[in-house]
């Protein structure tokens, strides 16, 4: 079914590149690609120039984008419903620097603003905007639709299986799955309630944020258009929190209903995403007209007519507090909100204290959620469809492996007879890895128990390394490397690779970003299984290796000397 999501890929990429093509269209002529140029310099041949190119850029970026995706469903399907974003987001960005510093360069090199008239501040909108709510409508619809879907879970909870399916692949089939529990069957259905909640809060808060004016527009126009791009910008996230609320539903009911139905699951997960995207360019072509109208409406009285015939003074030229057009940082400017240079709707001043703190409260949460999923992989199955979507970057690189060539075992100067073999009782040779011993960023990562047979006789010391040969670069990463492990053991028992070592004489070497001791398994997410090989070789003599010994030294402490050497592999997977 990979046809169904590269087509809805490519009619994604095809509406973001119009939204874009289209944002010159929707700027006020005196900030063309979020410059800021006197009213006299509008026409000027380099204005006119730089937002050609941009356009051309656009459509370029748009088809490069398009021929990507069916390149990538012929040779990579999975790839191919992200690549065709990566392209357009990443040429985007691109083409829309490199055009503005045409006018950028242009606008210094003329000094269009020299001995020019401004107005020295914009006034923060003075209108109550306190009287426009939110969109009621919109959020009950989308409660009742996630309350519907609640109704229809706790109706047909005793006839759905145990364990349930969790995850579906880029194929719309089920490749995961839970314990039946009222959390791994309604938990989706309450996230999505909890994101109506965050949306409806959002939307209660908005009118009481300060926003300011354009400088351009006079205190009566700028009221106009603050209560036209509220009423719009409500309309908005009530529909976006509908859509939201429908997604959520839908999939949980189809998950119920029709886990084996590959197109069902594909059509229903895609589908509700690309209206939303419909529903963005709809309310980008209503703000147009808004505030074409906004500032086309307002009546001019037959004393004023002599004061707007006269010369107004230019908005001010305040390119400084922009940062690439798209970042505001105002420190004295007291508006919260303040209207795009480049695009729709408001940005929020980073210079403002409030402003600040949402910006620290955003990346904090980002941060928190990284790592808060990174230290509970082993209980992602009790999240339901909270890992309903792939990881973009786990599956773009899926076929991307460092490779079994490159391995510690596989150097040729490396080889010796298997004369005594290596198990562990928490794992079997080639079975997957209990999560007990998966890696952790904060928290102590606990090697599994090891156990060996006699080496054969000459052994004098053991060297254990630990590789992941599946990870998506140059060379296998090390789990574990250690030294000085007394052959008469017989074994190393649980976290006894932690660091510092509780076992004797036993030194550890330095792993990626200097670690030592054993770092668990972390694959990417949807990368697939990840093999750990666990490499044991047998030394007829003491190399003597110290604690800051890495794997360059190793090899050249095991070269000519490894008499025998013995292999456990495990597996580890992140879905």
């Amino acid at each position: 079914m990979n046809w169904i999501v590269t087509i809805v890929t490519l009619l994604i990429v095809i509406l973001i590149g119009a939204m874009f093509w289209a944002m010159p269209w929707l700027t006020r002529p005196t900030i063309p690609l979020g410059v800021s140029i006197p009213s006299t310099r509008v026409s000027e041949p380099v204005v006119i120039r730089a937002v050609k190119r941009y356009r051309i850029g656009m459509v370029v970026v748009t088809l490069v984008a398009v021929l990507v995706g069916i390149l990538g469903a012929a040779s990579a399907p999975l790839a191919a419903a992200l690549l065709p974003i990566g392209v357009m987001l990443v040429g985007t960005l691109v083409v829309y620097l490199t055009s503005r510093r045409l006018i950028q360069h242009a606008k210094r090199d003329g000094d269009w603003y020299h001995d020019l008239p401004v107005r020295l501040t914009a006034t923060v909108t003075s209108v109550d905007r306190r009287r426009i709510p939110p969109a009621l409508g919109w959020y009950v619809a989308a409660v009742v639709v996630l309350m519907a879907a609640i109704v229809i879970g706790a109706a047909i909870y005793d006839s759905l299986p145990d364990p349930i399916a969790v995850h579906w692949n880029a194929d719309g089939v089920a490749d995961r799955f839970a314990a039946k529990t009222i959390w791994s069957v309604v938990g989706p259905i309450l996230l999505g309630i909890g994101v109506v909640a965050l949306l409806f809060l959002l939307a209660a808060f908005m009118p009481r944020w300060p926003v300011r004016g354009v400088a351009s527009d006079s205190p009566e126009v700028s009221a106009r258009i603050a209560v036209a791009q509220l009423t719009l910008m409500q309309g908005l996230l009530g529909q976006i929190a509908f859509l939201i609320a429908l997604e959520f539903a839908c999939v949980a009911v189809v998950g119920w209903l029709a886990p084996a139905s590959p197109t069902v699951i594909i059509v229903s997960t895609l589908v509700l995403p690309l209206i939303l995207l419909a529903v963005i360019v709809l309310f980008i072509v209503r703000y147009r007209r808004a505030t074409v109208a906004a500032r086309a409406g307002v009546p001019v009285s037959a004393g004023d007519v002599g004061a707007t015939d006269a010369p107004r003074p230019e908005a001010p030229d305040d390119d400084r507090f922009w940062k690439a057009g798209s970042i505001y940082v105002n420190r004295a400017d007291p508006a919260l909100l303040v209207p795009k240079r480049f695009g729709v709707g408001w940005t929020v001043n980073m210079g403002h204290p409030a402003g600040v703190a949402l910006a620290v409260i955003t990346v904090l949460i980002v941060v928190a959620a990284i790592v808060w999923g990174m230290s509970t992989r082993s209980h992602a199955q009790s999240l339901g469809a909270l890992a309903l979507f792939a990881n973009p970057f786990g599956v773009a690189l899926r076929n991307r492996r460092a490779g079994d060539d490159k391995l510690v075992w596989a150097r040729p100067d490396l080889q010796a007879p298997e004369d005594f073999t290596l198990t562990s009782p928490a794992f079997d040779h080639g079975a997957p890895i209990p999560a007990s011993h998966r890696g952790r960023l904060f928290r102590p990562n606990i090697s599994p128990a090891l156990a060996w047979t006699t080496p054969p006789a000459g052994t004098v010391e053991l060297v254990l390394i630990v590789q992941d040969p599946d990870v998506p670069f140059g060379k296998p990463a090390i789990h574990a490397l250690a030294a000085g492990i007394d052959p008469s053991s017989a074994g190393i028992p649980e976290n006894g690779l932690t660091h510092p070592s509780p076992i004797p004489g036993l030194t550890h070497g330095k792993g990626p970003l200097g670690r030592r001791g054993w770092g668990g398994p972390m694959p990417p997410r949807s990368h697939g299984p990840h093999s750990y090989v666990f490499q044991l070789f047998a030394l007829d003599y003491r190399p003597g290796l110290p604690e800051s010994f890495d794997l360059d030294d190793a090899l050249t402490a095991l070269r000519g000397h490894v008499i025998a050497r013995a292999r456990l592999d495990g597996t580890y997977e992140v879905q």
